[in-house]
């Protein structure tokens, strides 16, 4: 099974990002594969394909790493490309508020994940919200007017972490929340 932990934004953070993706101009144009609104997220941490077995070192790792963050609020700020303008392949929105949490929370779960299963921690951690993709890369011209945009106004309150599994379909992914870790009481 295809897992990762994220952070889930909630239905006030998916009405407030759809319409600004549906304003960006020259959408119809990208050779883009749009994220379906419903399933916006946070990656934290994505685990890959993982056996079952590991399931309950996963749950300990989660809750453990949930316990080490108190609540926060975040919210989503400027647009972004990766891997670069040069070769944007994916849009995203990055945050103006919480990238702190996230990155503690971010680096909660590889510390848990290096004690519990020896996975080793992965590289640097950018919080954002992928709103879509393209196998190649695109022209650095084509995502100028999104660059140039303002982030939604969306903010949410962050109290789990969630450990999530994706399948993926001919229609995109889908998610499944398996387990929702509660972050520490403030």
């Amino acid at each position: 099974m295809r897992l990762f932990f994220a952070v889930g934004l909630g239905e006030s953070a998916f009405e407030g990002i759809a319409p600004v993706v549906e304003r960006i101009p020259g959408r119809e144009l990208l050779p883009m594969r749009w994220v379906r609104p419903a399933t916006y997220h946070m990656t934290i941490r994505f685990l890959g394909d993982m056996e079952e077995k590991n399931l309950a070192a996963l749950d300990s790792a989660g809750e453990r790493a949930a316990r080490r963050v108190n609540p926060f609020k975040a919210s989503l700020g400027a647009p972004g490309v990766f891997p670069d303008r040069e070769n944007p392949r994916v849009l995203w929105f990055g945050l103006k508020e919480g990238s702190d949490g996230m990155t503690a929370l971010a680096t909660a779960v590889n510390g848990e994940l290096a004690l519990a299963m020896a996975l080793p921690d992965e590289e640097r951690f950018h919080p954002h919200v992928t709103i879509g993709r393209t196998k190649s890369p695109l022209d650095a011209g084509a995502t100028h007017d999104f660059m140039m945009l303002p982030g939604p106004d969306v903010s949410w309150p962050v109290r789990e972490l969630q450990l999530v599994e994706s399948e993926l379909t001919n229609e995109g992914a889908r998610y499944r929340v398996r387990r929702a870790f509660p972050l520490a009481p403030a």
